[in-house]
């Protein structure tokens, strides 16, 4: 079974690897940018033990770059995985699970735990649907929609059946 230590580690390095992504885009002079993110990551992020990760200033001479540049690469992908993992509504739950039980990050990820992790992500959802703009929302229900294909076919037919027949017109009427 897995446990709530293996989503955590998992939910890490997925964070670390998005950060990597959105590290390498940022404009630069030189374009090795991408090699030092995956260098960094590999080698110092995704290690969990600090005494085998390789040191910033042999990262810096085996890519040519200065030691500043290794360093700021390396502390703007902390920065943004922490933000990618403070705002994972499910990152948050586990932690708490872990933090009111005995066994910690040991506990098992059982069927009780995934519906009050879906209850989270779903209550994030709407919190942030509900403060977005059209152009976003829209966003938002596309990934919805896109992870939902099976599904859709059901929901879409549950929530005809409640509207009236002015709302359902409004749905195939085009937009002004």
């Amino acid at each position: 079974m897995e446990t709530i230590g293996d989503r955590l580690r998992g939910k890490c390095e997925r964070a670390v690897r998005r950060a990597g992504e959105l590290v390498a885009r940022r404009g630069g002079v030189r374009r090795d940018r991408g090699k030092l993110v995956a260098i960094i990551a590999e080698e110092r992020l995704l290690v969990p033990e600090p005494s085998h990760r390789r040191a910033l200033r042999q990262i810096a001479r085996d890519t040519g770059s200065s030691y500043a540049r290794v360093a700021d690469c390396e502390r703007s992908m902390i920065e943004k995985a922490r933000s990618i993992l403070i705002d994972d509504p499910e990152f948050r739950a586990l932690n708490e699970r872990a933090k009111a039980t005995t066994v910690g990050v040991a506990g098992g990820v059982d069927e009780g735990i995934e519906i009050a992790l879906a209850q989270a992500s779903a209550a994030e959802f709407m919190r942030r649907f509900g403060a977005a703009d059209r152009v976003e929302r829209a966003v938002m229900l596309e990934r919805l929609l896109q992870d939902s294909q099976r599904e859709i076919k059901d929901i879409v037919e549950k929530k005809l059946v409640r509207m009236n027949p002015a709302q359902r017109e409004r749905l195939f009427t085009e937009q002004e």
